[in-house]
C-alpha cells in the first residue's frame, strides 16, 4: 500500500513527522499564536511554494494570529482582524 500525504496536527507531540514528502513540495507549519505570544495550535501541511502555503494557512486565522514557517524560515505572519466594538452615540 502506498503512503498518502496528509495534513495533520502535531502540537505538543515532540516528534518528527514520519509522513513522506513529495520532492516538488515543501513542508510548512502554521502556528496559531495566542494573545500572550504562546503557540495555541500547530498545523503541518505540504505546499508547492510559499504563495500556495500562504493561501492554505489563511484558514487557520480564526481568533488567533498565525505564523507560517518552512523549516527554520518565517514565511509570513497572518494577523487576526478583531472587529472593533461599536460605540453608541449619546
Amino acid at each position: 500500500m502506498r503512503p498518502r500525504l496528509e495534513v495533520g496536527s502535531e502540537a505538543g507531540r515532540g516528534r518528527r513527522s514520519e509522513r513522506p514528502m513529495r520532492i516538488d513540495h515543501l513542508e510548512y507549519r502554521a502556528y496559531s499564536v495566542d494573545d500572550d505570544g504562546h503557540i495555541a495550535h500547530s498545523n503541518v501541511f505540504v505546499a508547492a511554494n510559499d504563495d500556495a502555503a500562504f493561501e492554505h494557512a489563511r484558514q487557520f486565522v480564526n481568533g488567533h494570529d498565525v505564523e507560517l514557517w518552512s523549516r527554520d524560515r518565517l514565511v509570513a505572519r497572518l494577523k487576526n482582524i478583531r472587529p472593533s466594538k461599536l460605540v453608541g452615540h449619546e
